[in-house]
């Protein structure tokens, strides 16, 4: 078979192209198919995670292939819902839906989360490409609901997040550079990777609240850890030079994200992880890393937490002290996380209602 697979591949973001690689790398090397991605001069595959996947591409893929597959991620749903916003995730997203729902092209709808869609007139593009769908799973409850609350009448299977199938994958090693540079600085010491955003303007939050609750935890635990301070997008500048690096005591040194599975090799090689987003949480989770989770946004984040039995490791940040998040340091920094097994299984169900012959 050859399949288009699309979802948010236009945009620079770990969980994102974790969800491309784990999809592209199955369907091609496990599954034996031929596999295209959307290409459009605004919205298609970007040249970041063409070069990430080895991915020479093909501009007739779109009449080539014999069906198309949602990957996982959140964009079935929008936030504003003004009309540009709107018409924009539809050009991103869904004219391709539509082109293979006029074609009568099988749609496979693989694991996303979504909901609410405000513009109305999004909505209605979007349940309609849905409804012509030949299977469609969601990685949450709350996706299935609003989805059939509002006109979805093909049944809607609920798996969970995809990103856990990493642990099936085989990972890198991690680039031989990054590895003596952290040998060097940490000399013995535990890895606690500290997640931050790509530049000082969106860092504000962990400024104010996260890093002077990480600074005592760290004062308390002298010369215990090294801080790995990385990003899980491309840097906008040099990570030294962010207020954000600077104000983080002890030993430290800076990360910036440039590869997605190097990026999944470096979780599964430390020891501690503190994060704002799902994804990179996800992933040390399967790793069996201690993790401490202080989320921006807090329900799909919480939900994970909720699904391994332990909702406690994640907390919302705007309403959380520094001093609580001490607390959650002192209990979480020193106890791994564990993914059950049944999860694994049921996020494997994202690919199993996608025909292979």
């Amino acid at each position: 078979m050859k399949y288009m697979i699309h979802g948010m591949v236009d945009r620079v973001n770990f969980g994102d192209y974790l969800f491309a690689n784990i999809f592209y790398k199955h369907l091609t090397e496990e599954a034996g198919q031929e596999i295209y991605f959307y290409e459009d001069k605004k919205h298609g595959i970007s040249d970041f995670l063409r070069k990430d996947l080895s991915y020479k591409g093909d501009p007739a893929g779109k009449e080539k292939a014999d069906g198309l597959i949602y990957i996982p991620g959140g964009y079935f749903g929008d936030t504003s819902g003004s009309l540009k916003d709107s018409f924009v995730r539809y050009k991103r997203y869904f004219v391709i839906g539509d082109y293979f729902r006029k074609k009568g092209k099988p749609i496979y709808i693989c694991g996303v989360g979504g909901g609410p869609l405000v513009n109305k007139h999004l909505r209605k593009r979007v349940v309609r490409i849905m409804n012509s769908a030949s299977a469609i799973c969601v990685r949450d409850p709350e996706t299935k609901e609003y989805f059939e609350k509002n006109g979805v009448t093909v049944p809607i299977k609920v798996t969970t997040d995809a990103a856990l199938l990493i642990r099936n994958m085989t990972l890198p090693e991690l680039d031989k550079d990054i590895r003596s540079k952290i040998d060097s600085t940490a000399g013995g010491r535990k890895l606690l990777f500290f997640h931050i955003a790509r530049n000082d303007k969106l860092n504000v939050n962990i400024r104010e609240k996260i890093v002077p609750a990480l600074n005592m935890f760290l004062e308390a635990h002298k010369d215990e850890y090294c801080t790995i301070v990385g990003t899980d997008q491309p840097c906008e500048g040099d990570i030294t030079e962010m207020e954000v690096y600077k104000q983080i005591k002890g030993v430290k040194m800076p990360y910036c994200f440039y590869d997605t599975m190097q990026m999944a090799a470096l979780l599964s090689s430390v020891d501690c992880v503190v994060t704002a987003r799902l994804h990179v949480g996800i992933v040390s989770s399967v790793y069996g890393k201690c993790v401490v989770s202080i989320a921006g946004h807090i329900n799909k984040t919480k939900r994970f937490y909720k699904q391994i039995g332990e909702p406690d490791r994640c907390a919302l940040l705007k309403d959380v002290s520094e001093d609580e998040i001490v607390e959650r340091m002192e209990k979480y920094l020193v106890k791994k996380a564990s993914v059950p097994d049944e999860l694994i299984k049921k996020a494997s169900e994202n690919f199993e209602s996608i025909p292979l012959k």
